[in-house]
């Protein structure tokens, strides 16, 4: 997968996709697959918005039942098999539990009604999906099993707890970036750092897009008749650019901290929070908002926080504040956690829409629905679509949506044929360690690792080796630092790696990209920004 501007600037195009997030991603790879000639652009790089900021759960919709929301829940379930078959080397089933109390909504009884529900729904769920992959009934746990697995958590009330399972996405950057691979396998033109300026409209018709080339700073035009705008958060800035009327929607701020402690290796625990809320779109209502625990990789991730933002997404970043509040409200469930801020090593800090504007920053209504907008019937520009999503986990679901709306009004070219241009070759080396880490490519990083003493290690602490840093540059058209740290490997995501490894790495690419040593210091500085809202500098 090659950053061929030169390419972009002489093809026509069937499509051009505006984002790369989990939607525009698994948009590109279907289309890519179904024939059309396919681009995607992204202003920054691939997956470093949103999508990169979650718990990191596959949800198969169980929540879902208290909206009696039935047709969502169906797409749920779909759309986590679909990832878990698709990227089964980055995810796993995940078991979640959850205390039960009293005789209402949060009961054994209804948990259990629920789960007898949720099983008859999700008959299909692990229909294709390896032994090892497959999701386990849901069940209720008595009272005394429970407190043997969560012994802190003795409170009179509880009633013991119910278990269910989802997915787990053990790195949902590599799933982005794994859509993006295979698109471009079947002929699609994907590039990061490409910012979309407008687009070009003209008597109503799309014809383009004008685009700046972030790295290059020079402007250019890509030819195409139609347009998908899933610029996330960016969405309504870019159909403003454009002279387009933007669309209706509100945002809310979304926090999530990574704690070094591992607080419960085994499950992810649901605990209910001090505050009620309300959510007023629910047939059946809680009256609490849930905390969850998550393990992943030798560290817990907790969340979620929401509160509405009002200003332009380019401003969103994590405070010390964020990460206080999720500490005070912690130690309020389970005082046995004990959490302070040397125990935060990452911070995740995404946006995702509302279905209203609220009257008090507290008061955050999430939108339920993704959303595919036929511009041509909702103010007569004929070839814009505009996505809206609103969980990874059913961008998938989003995708075939588009596709569908494609073929409607513009049907594949004679003589495209959906069939991969390079496959991958296979693992015959049997590394575990590379087909762990990159499943069905981990030939093409044994490739790279094989030429110019790419299996050197790059230091003592780390399994990374050199040959994956060209492999991430040369392949994946990794250009920053960041890049590397935090999107093609998981070296970063968990917490800060130590000085020595990221100037090794910086180094490394500096020799490859030719960067001055003022540029190495701008890339680590740019590194160590992102752990600022941690105090982990240079650890």
């Amino acid at each position: 997968m090659k950053r061929d501007i030169q390419r972009l600037k002489i093809t026509s195009f069937d499509v051009v996709v505006i984002g790369a997030g989990i939607y525009g991603a698994a948009i590109c790879r279907l289309l890519a697959m179904n024939g059309y000639r396919t681009a995607l652009i992204e202003k920054g790089d691939f997956g470093q918005a949103t999508s990169a900021n979650s718990l990191k759960i596959l949800h198969g919709g169980l929540r879902y039942l208290q909206h009696l929301n039935l047709k969502r829940m169906r797409e749920s379930v779909a759309c986590r098999r679909e990832l878990m078959q698709f990227s089964p080397h980055l995810t796993s089933p995940l078991s979640c539990l959850m205390p039960t109390r009293g005789h209402a909504m949060r009961s054994k009884p209804v948990m259990g009604a629920a789960f007898v529900i949720n099983d008859l729904i999700s008959w299909d769920r692990n229909t294709g999906l390896a032994p090892s992959m497959r999701l386990k009934r849901g069940r209720t746990l008595g009272k005394k099993l429970f407190h043997t697995i969560l012994p802190h958590l003795n409170q009179e009330e509880i009633t013991g707890a119910a278990n269910w399972f989802d997915g787990l996405a053990e790195n949902t950057e590599r799933i982005v970036l794994e859509h993006l691979l295979d698109a471009a396998d079947y002929g699609a033109t994907p590039a990061n750092y490409v910012q979309a300026d407008r687009i070009i409209v003209e008597q109503d018709h799309v014809t383009g897009v004008q685009v700046t080339d972030q790295l290059s700073k020079k402007q250019f035009s890509i030819t195409t008749k139609l347009v998908i705008n899933a610029a996330g958060p960016w969405f309504n800035e870019l159909l403003q650019r454009s002279g387009l009327s933007p669309q209706p929607v509100s945002w809310a701020k979304a926090i999530n901290i990574v704690v070094k402690k591992q607080l419960h290796p085994s499950y992810a625990i649901g605990l209910e929070s001090r505050e009620g809320y309300q959510d007023r779109d629910a047939v059946f209502r809680r009256g609490k908002r849930l905390y969850f625990f998550v393990p992943w990789r030798n560290h817990t991730m907790i969340g979620t926080t929401y509160a509405y933002f009002p200003d332009a997404p380019d401003q969103l970043k994590a405070r010390q504040e964020d990460i206080d509040e999720i500490i005070a409200e912690v130690n309020a469930i389970c005082p046995e956690y004990d959490l302070g801020r040397d125990d935060v090593s990452f911070v995740h800090c995404g946006l995702v829409p509302m279905s209203s504007t609220p009257e008090q920053e507290s008061d955050v209504q999430l939108e339920k629905n993704s959303l595919v907008i036929d511009h041509e019937q909702e103010n007569g520009c004929r070839g814009l679509i505009s996505v809206k999503g609103v969980k990874y986990t059913t961008a998938p679901h989003a995708a075939r949506e588009v596709l569908h709306l494609v073929q409607q009004t513009q049907p594949v070219p004679a003589g495209h044929q959906p069939t991969p241009l390079r496959q991958p070759a296979s693992n015959t080396n049997n590394d575990a360690r590379l087909i762990d880490k990159y499943g069905r490519f981990a030939a093409r990083v044994r490739t790279c690792i094989e030429q110019d003493n790419g299996s050197i290690p790059l230091d003592a602490d780390s399994e990374t080796v050199k040959g994956e840093i060209l492999y991430f540059i040369h392949e994946e058209m990794a250009v920053n630092l960041s890049d590397i740290i935090f999107r093609r490997s998981d070296l970063g995501t968990a917490q800060c790696p130590s000085e020595t490894l990221l100037t090794e790495i910086c180094t490394l690419m500096a020799r490859e990209l030719q960067w001055e040593p003022q540029e190495q210091t701008r890339q680590l500085e740019k590194v160590y920004t992102h752990y600022a809202p941690v105090s982990t500098h240079h650890n």
